[in-house]
């Protein structure tokens, strides 16, 4: 495994001490400065550069965070980038943020009920008498309330001591905690370190004689001890707390779902010109356990109705007991669509071209945005289910984006043969979602308006591979005979209009200049033939015979370096044809 280590130096004593330990244990540790990073944005995943744009860092595992108090902003924005990427992160930017902001982790402490010092934020000369008093001072603590190593601490034994130390900070623009002093500690601090629900070791710091701090850069010393029982549930419970709090908060519509529950919530999106609401349906099955969050949508495009199925065979087929995590389900996303019998909205828009909406746009980016906000962002993982548009019909195929690291683990764990490599068109809601950091995929079988059995039966085995992967379900992961990812697929259009006769199938393979189709003109005898430019899988089929000249007929997959593996799984047809084994 390579762990990528952000730190300033490699010399440095904790970043030299976590890089001779992922050695020890057999793994490539790779220090990169922070401020050497070159971020790179684009409609593609995000990139990152380091020393130049020559060479892209590609290939952690996981990356370690150890980033100095004098370059937060710009090493959060490397943390945010990596974690755009997909690659796994001890801690992501916000309990980093939280934890060099002294005033935001002490209300974090205080709403999940653990004890702290009394703490007042002044901002006031009028105000420091009364702060005093109410954190039992003189003497009382000033802190700056962003700082480390001790560096900003003050202890203040009178009330007009305090007054010219604040007012010297207030004057350099720095917001001051005024703290309560707790003179039994005598210097003396014990620091416990929790790993899941365990305390893996402590330490004691004791301050040097005549200085009230314990910080090792003060002068302080450490030891290793070993925690009374007192202290080991204190630690375990200060740990949990918040980190319970937190696990809880799932809002959906307003409305929060407890772990342990199956809620069904109706989203409102939209309004009709009637001024009735437009209400999504929404099931969340909430595990009792902690995990990962996955939303999984069906008919963007209300006549697309497998996943429709799909999503119900899933949803139905767990309870919360036996999801680990979140399982957010929307098996109709266009209910307008899904109504009417129609893949658009109102005005024939296309809803999946409006990702991730706008409040203030049209009634689509409007219904974009509600849907946006209140499921992917909700969510860790997204998989979304479609059939082909009317007319024609797919071969079951996962389409991802293969160069983010996540969506390509959601892609193999769906368990398709064929993978098409593509980021997707822009404003779609796979490609919005994975630009947010919510890595997701998409999953094409079938043709509109139709329950196709065996399409669903695939579609439901694929998102239960997804969910076993992710370590929602005991469930076993789907592998599939063989895997072909596909970098590059064309569509064979029609250069003549008239009636097709379509020669292909999906899951048929072509090869380079043999017959796709025969367009023959219904009034007269003329027949023009439409031949492959390439050999390949069919994946993608017209199956309306009236075609115009450009109309698309035929979707292939690409095939070189895999063609041979994929004729190993395959029949011969009555037509001499080599065909995919079903």
């Amino acid at each position: 495994m390579v762990v990528g280590i952000l730190s300033r130096r490699r010399s440095l004593y904790t970043t030299r001490r976590l890089a001779e330990s992922a050695l020890r244990l057999g793994h490539e540790a790779r220090v990169l400065n922070p401020l050497h990073c070159v971020l790179v944005l684009s409609r593609r995943a995000p990139e990152v550069y380091y020393r130049g744009l020559e060479s892209r860092v590609s290939d952690l595992d996981v990356v370690l965070p150890r980033i100095g108090a004098s370059i937060t902003e710009h090493g959060l924005a490397v943390v945010n980038q990596f974690d755009m990427m997909g690659v796994p992160l001890v801690n992501n930017s916000q309990p980093i943020a939280r934890s060099r902001d002294k005033l935001r982790s002490l209300q974090l402490l205080a709403r999940a009920g653990i004890d702290i010092p009394k703490t007042v934020m002044a901002s006031d000369p009028t105000q420091i008498h009364r702060a005093l008093e109410i954190v039992g001072g003189p003497p009382a603590v000033l802190k700056v309330v962003k700082g480390t190593q001790g560096i900003g601490v003050i202890l203040a034994e009178t009330e007009q001591a305090a007054l010219t130390v604040l007012e010297t900070f207030w004057n350099l623009g720095m917001n001051i905690l005024v703290q309560e002093f707790i003179e039994e500690s005598e210097g003396r601090d014990v620091r416990a370190f929790v790993v899941g629900d365990r305390v893996v070791t402590a330490m004691r710091r004791q301050a040097s004689i005549g200085e009230f701090r314990s910080n090792v850069h003060r002068g302080g010393t450490g030891m290793v001890v070993e925690l009374e029982e007192s202290y080991r549930r204190a630690a375990l419970e200060a740990s949990a707390r918040p980190r319970a709090r937190a696990d809880m908060s799932l809002k959906i519509g307003g409305r929060e779902i407890r772990r342990g529950t199956v809620e069904q919530i109706h989203l409102k999106a939209s309004e009709y010109y009637t001024a009735t609401p437009v209400n999504v349906p929404v099931i969340v099955i909430r595990g009792a356990e902690r995990g990962p969050t996955l939303f999984l949508t069906a008919a963007i495009h209300g006549d697309e109705l497998n996943g429709v199925e799909i999503v119900r065979r899933v949803m139905t087929g767990y309870n919360a007991q036996q999801i680990r995590g979140t399982l957010i389900c929307v098996p109709v996303v266009n209910r307008v669509g899904f109504l009417t019998h129609t893949r658009y909205l109102p005005g024939r828009r296309d809803l999946n071209r409006y990702f991730p909406g706008d409040p203030l746009g049209n009634a689509a980016a409007r219904y974009a945005h509600a849907l946006f906000t209140e499921i992917v962002t909700r969510s860790r993982y997204g998989v979304d289910l479609h059939t082909a548009s009317l007319g024609r019909t797919n071969l079951p195929h996962v389409r991802a984006d293969m160069a983010s690291r996540d969506v390509r683990k959601l892609a193999r764990a769906f368990g398709t043969e064929i993978i098409i490599d593509s980021p997707g068109p822009p404003r779609t809601l796979r490609h919005a979602a994975t630009a947010a950091g919510v890595p997701t995929i998409i999953f094409e079988s079938g043709e509109t308006f139709r329950f196709q059995r065996n399409m669903v039966a695939r579609g439901v085995a694929g998102v239960r591979s997804v969910l076993a992967v992710l370590g929602m379900t005991t469930d076993h992961r789907k592998e599939p005979r063989f895997r072909v990812i596909v970098k590059v697929s064309e569509w064979v259009r029609s250069v003549k209009g008239g009636i097709a006769d379509i020669l292909v199938r999906p899951g048929e393979i072509i090869y380079a200049g043999e017959e796709i189709a025969s367009i023959t003109n219904p009034f007269g005898r003329e027949v023009s033939m439409v031949r492959s430019p390439l050999t390949g899988l069919i994946i993608g089929i017209t199956t309306m015979p009236m075609v115009n000249p450009g109309d698309a007929i035929c979707h292939i997959a690409k095939l070189e370096k895999t063609l041979a593996t994929v004729e190993t799984f395959c029949v011969t047809d009555s037509r001499g044809k080599k065909m995919l084994l079903a």
